[in-house]
């Protein structure tokens, strides 16, 4: 998964997905940062976009925005009811998260100071 890496909204989901996540499934990278930015134009995505979750599977495939939250959500426990949102037209899915995206700044400031991650998380943070 590729995150703002200065966003407050998105260092929080990072830590609850780690808590939630205990198989392990997931790993995080900054979008800013090298591996993130490397990543990005591997997948022929801008690299100055830092409004755009991205979720890159185990077999290379790449979903943005509201289609990586779903995907996300969908393999954590007590998640799994989310899968209905993928009902609604994905038009209106992004329009909701740009909508979030936006104000996100705003609504939840960066941390104080740059987290390190617990031990037990430190593999899945990659940089």
């Amino acid at each position: 998964m590729l995150f703002d890496g200065v966003c407050g909204l998105c260092d929080r989901i990072v830590r609850a997905i780690l808590s939630r996540d205990r198989a392990g499934r997931f790993h995080f990278a900054a979008l800013q940062s090298g591996l993130g930015q490397r990543l990005l134009t591997e997948a022929g995505l801008a690299t100055g976009d830092f409004d755009t979750l991205v979720l890159i599977d185990a077999t290379g495939q790449v979903r943005l925005r509201s289609d990586a939250a779903l995907g996300i959500l969908a393999e954590l426990p007590r998640w799994r009811w989310t899968r209905v949102a993928r009902c609604l037209p994905r038009a209106v899915r992004d329009a909701a998260y740009r909508w979030i995206a936006r104000r996100r700044h705003r609504m939840f400031p960066p941390p104080a100071a740059c987290a390190v991650p617990p031990p037990k998380w430190r593999r899945r943070v990659l940089e």
